[in-house]
């Protein structure tokens, strides 16, 4: 498994964010091939094309993300293996090289447009749900800075590969580095992803069961579905009729906002006073219901307008990312159920939302009566603020439970420390021992439990690895410690405690 290598070791040592931008270089290649930036042919002259990938690929996503709670012990499993990974990433990459053979310049074969465009969706879910996992185990504070360097990642990939030489192997089509980046970032998500985490996560056990999910939860993924498809309804009337060029160019905006408010949440979270997150989920809303609102003042092809909708969104994105991992933290639920219905229903919203500005609402709404169609939404939007899933419902929702913890004893944990910012005697005799026998990350894992008195069995519950992985990091850990048995490495570790209370007495 590649996280048990010892080069994906150092590499997490000396870069221990380095799992948690897999989040950033996969939504990365999400804004290329939505943009159509990376495999359009210049004979395009509206978005068509756009939307019918964009509506496949996030139906198929969309689809597979809300079905894996259905399967949660199997799709578990599935998240374990490094190999599982990387099929989905290179099954991504497949699609999109099918898209590319779709186009005009190559084989014009519209049959592979499609298939392969809903293989992208579903292969992207898995890699989705394992960033998923990744950022459920974070404090609240590290995850909003994660996601914060993540979304800066999106916007350095996205303009590295927009502004990369134009070259193109067949005159008319795809630029080759475009090629590169379509098919290769998929790759690369799940290299990433496959990386150990090195940042302490949960050490609980987490439920699988729907039935442990707070009953205000279900109210938030019903608000995120409308807010979706409400402010898709917007975007997706431009692009598709815009030139793709249009679509670039607002693009580009909108990266630098993502920039912009990237900066300001990772601020926020490096401040010791809690963040209200309840309160940017309320005012987004309300950002949403004026936008929106105002579309048919300025007209529904409004550029600027669009773009300020687009705007709202990408914050709306960030926030409910960071929701869906505070929540997998605090209520000690699987992130396949949590992110699952969570960011599934927010991929299916925005399908749906596209499906119905350009086929929909054109057939029930002339241009004179559009106004009402947009108030209609506008109004949907605030009644999900005020109605459906207010303040109110977000404090209830991460109101604890049983022996959790509160979501402002959560905030008050550093962001560079574990849970138990004060570190245990135990704990600090283990961290000695990795440092004096130099042991690796995972090795450092698979001690804390044998010190304990787990056995193999034991720990490879524990840290969800394989019996046979257990065995060889123990080996490993033997030989580096002079010792020959777990009771040998006890005493080992017993010694130490007692020469460091002799040492402070």
């Amino acid at each position: 498994m590649i996280r048990d290598s010892r080069i994906a070791n150092d590499l997490t040592a000396a870069w221990p964010s380095l799992p948690y931008i897999a989040l950033g270089v996969w939504l990365a290649w999400a804004y290329l091939a939505y943009s159509g930036s990376m495999w359009l042919s210049d004979v395009e002259t509206n978005g068509a094309n756009i939307a019918g990938f964009y509506i496949a690929s996030t139906v198929s996503f969309a689809i597979a993300m809300l079905a894996a709670p259905l399967k949660t012990p199997f799709i578990e499993r599935l998240l374990q293996s490094d190999a599982c990974a990387l099929g989905a990433g290179l099954s991504a990459s497949l699609g999109c090289v099918m898209v590319i053979l779709a186009g005009s310049y190559y084989l014009a074969v519209s049959d592979l447009f499609y298939p392969g465009a809903c293989l992208t969706g579903v292969a992207t879910s898995f890699l989705g749900l394992r960033c998923a996992r990744l950022y459920a185990g974070l404090v609240p504070r590290k995850a909003i800075l994660y996601t914060a360097l993540s979304h800066v990642v999106i916007a350095c990939v996205y303009f590295v590969a927009m502004g990369a030489p134009q070259w193109q192997p067949v005159a008319g089509g795809p630029s080759l580095m475009g090629i590169i980046a379509l098919v290769g970032l998929p790759v690369v998500t799940a290299l990433l992803a496959c990386l150990p985490a090195m940042v302490p996560g949960k050490d609980h056990a987490v439920t699988t069961d729907r039935k442990d999910v707070p009953p205000v939860f279900w109210k938030m993924v019903v608000a995120i579905f409308v807010f979706a498809l409400v402010e898709n309804s917007v975007r997706a009337n431009i692009v598709y009729v815009m030139p793709p060029e249009v679509t670039q160019d607002t693009n580009a905006v909108l990266m630098i906002v993502r920039i912009a408010m990237a900066a300001v949440l990772a601020f926020m979270a490096m401040l010791e006073r809690k963040i209200d997150f309840g309160r940017i989920y309320s005012f987004v809303m309300v950002a949403a219901v004026v936008f929106v609102a105002f579309v048919p003042v300025f007209g529904p092809l409004n550029v600027g307008w669009g773009m300020s909708v687009s705007a709202v969104s990408v914050v709306f994105e960030f926030v409910i990312w960071c929701i869906l991992a505070f929540v997998a933290f605090q209520k000690r639920i699987s992130s396949i159920v949590v992110f699952g219905f969570g960011y599934g229903s927010f991929m299916l919203g925005s399908a749906l939302g596209w499906m119905g500005s350009i086929y929909v609402i054109p057939l029930i709404a002339g241009p004179s009566s559009q106004f009402a169609v947009y108030l209609v939404l506008a109004l949907t939007v605030l009644g999900c603020v005020f109605v459906l899933f207010s303040e109110r419902d977000f404090d209830r929702l991460f109101s604890p439970e049983g022996d959790q913890e509160s979501l402002e004893r959560l905030f008050d944990i550093e962001p560079f420390h574990g849970v138990d910012a004060k570190k245990s005697p135990f704990c600090a005799i283990i961290e000695r021992a990795c440092e004096k026998y130099e042991l690796t990350s995972r090795e450092s894992d698979v001690l804390r439990y044998l010190a304990m008195g787990y056995s193999a069995d034991a720990v490879s519950e524990k840290l969800g690895i394989s019996w046979n992985t257990v065995r060889t990091h123990s080996r490993n850990i033997y030989t580096k410690m002079g010792v020959h048995s777990r009771q040998e490495l006890i005493e080992a570790v017993d010694c130490m405690r007692r020469e460091s209370e002799s040492r402070r007495s």
